[in-house]
């Protein structure tokens, strides 16, 4: 008899996380949220450890055994930080809370503005100079992250300093409001990172640096 001991989600999806939406039309930008719509795989544990790995269709994709199963976890899991590691240079990772899905570097224009964009769960954008460099920052300084979502969802908002996480904050809502008070002159890069089950799409993206 197999039990159902745990049942994880494992997302497959169609696109990476992270979408360019500038310029899109609000029905392709829809068609594209849909086709992130996660792949649900379902873990069925028998008795003596195995573990049966499901499609949604609840087809068996394989099995494996109590300890092949936990270093499968442990190699996928491991692979997947190290490319994050790897993604960019303006971050340390490893700095944060936990090590998100993907980090997609996006400037911000001159004018304080940056492209729509779609996110999906546990993918982070990197906000930065439009020569992907961090913001210069003095002492004081008064930064102002504004989007709107295509729905209420969750994100988070961190700020790093020299590269490492120091400070982070979340909210849930359809227009996001992000205000971050400088507390020392240093290299600032801010980080917006998507906490919900599916994707949503975001438009009217600006950051404002005062002081």
């Amino acid at each position: 008899m197999i039990l159902a001991l745990g049942i994880t989600a494992l997302a497959v999806n169609k696109w990476t996380g992270y979408a360019d939406t500038e310029g899109l039309s609000q029905a392709e930008i829809q068609s594209l949220l849909r086709q992130y719509a996660p792949r649900i795989t379902r873990q069925l544990i028998e008795p003596d450890g195995t573990v049966h790995y499901l499609d949604d269709q609840n087809n068996e994709v394989m099995a494996l055994s109590a300890k092949d199963a936990a270093k499968y976890d442990a190699e996928i899991r491991q692979a997947q930080e190290q490319a994050v590691r790897e993604s960019t240079d303006l971050i340390d990772a490893d700095s944060l809370g936990s090590v998100p899905k993907g980090i997609t570097v996006v400037p911000v224009s001159d004018d304080g503005t940056f492209h729509d964009f779609a996110l999906g769960n546990g993918y982070m954008v990197l906000l930065c100079t439009e020569e992907e460099k961090p913001f210069s920052l003095r002492a004081g300084a008064t930064v102002t992250i504004r989007l709107e979502a295509n729905d209420a969802c969750g994100m988070s908002f961190g700020v790093t300093l020299a590269g490492e996480e120091i400070a982070r904050t979340y909210a849930k809502a359809q227009e996001h409001l992000f205000s971050y008070t400088v507390p020392s002159d240093g290299e600032y890069c801010f980080a917006l990172m998507y906490a919900g089950s599916d994707a949503s799409s975001f438009q009217n993206c600006v950051l404002t640096i005062r002081g």
